[in-house]
């Protein structure tokens, strides 16, 4: 598990700070040889994403044209939390094949991306390897 937190700081001529607070987390169990040489393993994880927070920042909202200047400033804030929050699923089997290994993998994806209006998101592979 990770957890961290980061002072914004805005710069380029504009003003502006603010905390954003960061998590994410992983767990996996596995074991090897179920069913001879093989070797199988879960694992659930929430990818690093801002948890909350954003950046408060001081933008012009008003022009004097006849000054040439800006003559009033006003603090909004952006905010950097998403909506969704991005959950994966992935499971993993392994064994021995024509003295290589194939390993294949499972996974399904809550929120991808952290966007909550995209549907779930899954999929699979399979990888053969040879060693020399």
């Amino acid at each position: 598990m990770r957890q961290g937190w980061t002072r914004a700081a805005v710069r380029g001529g504009l003003s502006g700070d603010g905390l954003v607070r960061t998590n994410a987390f992983a767990a996996d169990i596995g074991k090897d040889g179920v069913f001879g040489h093989d070797s199988i393993g879960l694992r659930i994880a929430q990818p690093l994403r801002v948890a909350r927070g954003g950046i408060d920042l001081g933008l012009p909202t008003y022009f004097d044209y006849a000054s040439g200047s800006v003559t009033d400033w006003t603090t909004q804030r952006l905010n950097l939390a998403p909506q969704g929050r991005e959950v994966d699923v992935e499971a993993r089997y392994g064994m021995p094949v024509f003295g290589g290994g194939l390993d294949t993998n499972l996974f399904w994806r809550r929120d991808p991306g952290n966007f909550a209006a995209l549907p779930n998101d899954y999929g699979m592979a399979m990888r053969y390897s040879l060693g020399f």
